[in-house]
């Protein structure tokens, strides 16, 4: 066999935070900001394959045209050694990077407003920034949807073949966009409360909405996916706190290109509970 793949847990991972909360009047807000020291972000899974099969079928003599395919090459891994990768070598599937993450929380209880006996309404908006993100160019973190490689800038490869055979390896151009050095997004929930609608039947209603803005956090950190939006609706009647039926709808839309695997995949769900 030319490769074998293994789990791999790094360690050593510092974490550094603060956070607040606070009120003003009836509003409360919260709020944290976190650095990550050596954080591990996987590298594009398609340079990984290129550099565990073309790559060693060039090692072994099989296809010497097919030598720096990787992009492998143009880096130092994270355990010191340089990204080309000989025969029994071991790559690092990841890079380290420092990251930066910033949100905030608003939240406020209505009370009885709009006809409701019990309103809350929620915010919160969340932003991303890898510190020492890597040049697209030189090698890429992996990200939804991002099955090829992308077109490259002229000259990446020493060898008048390399971009041809870099491309064709994977059927052409990755259209998909790739992770980003940045990225927000904001998430919102309601929640309203309507007691005794019918014969000591209560009911809560619950609706989300959650919109990632713009770019795309690299895995696997899976926080924002650069136009992606998703809702849901839960209908829950409760009855003397014992018996209770929860009716919901979730919808799932957006995203570029076909980055957002969940995208038009909307769900019904229906719930029965019985307490005792």
């Amino acid at each position: 066999a030319f490769t074998k793949a293994a789990f791999i847990y790094p360690e050593d991972i510092a974490l550094y935070g603060v956070s607040f909360n606070t009120n003003i009047g009836e509003t409360a807000f919260a709020g944290e900001i976190s650095y990550r020291q050596d954080e591990p972000l996987q590298i594009d899974d398609v340079e990984l394959l290129y550099m565990a099969m073309p790559e060693q079928l060039a090692n072994a003599g099989l296809r010497p045209d097919l030598a720096g395919i990787s992009q492998l090459n143009n880096i130092t891994l994270p355990n010191g050694q340089s990204g080309t990768t000989g025969p029994g070598e071991y790559a690092a599937g990841y890079l380290l990077s420092d990251t930066f993450q910033a949100q905030m929380t608003v939240s406020h209880i209505f009370g009885p407003a709009l006809g409701t006996d019990n309103l809350v309404l929620l915010g919160e908006v969340a932003y991303v920034d890898v510190l020492d993100f890597m040049d697209p160019n030189i090698i890429r973190y992996n990200s939804p949807g991002t099955g090829r490689t992308p077109s490259l800038e002229p000259n990446t490869f020493t060898g008048s073949t390399g971009e041809g055979l870099h491309l064709g390896l994977s059927d052409g151009p990755e259209t998909n966009p790739f992770s980003t050095q940045t990225s927000w997004g904001y998430r919102l929930l309601a929640v309203a409360d309507y007691n005794n609608i019918l014969g000591g039947v209560n009911l809560r209603a619950r609706a989300t909405f959650a919109h990632d803005v713009s770019g795309t956090t690299p895995d696997p950190l899976f926080l924002f996916l650069e136009d992606r939006k998703s809702a849901s609706v839960v209908m829950t009647f409760d009855y003397l706190s014992k018996y209770a039926v929860s009716a919901s709808y979730n919808a799932f839309w957006g995203g570029i290109g076909t980055t957002n695997a969940l995208s038009d995949r909307d769900f019904v769900s229906l719930n029965f509970k019985y307490s005792y």
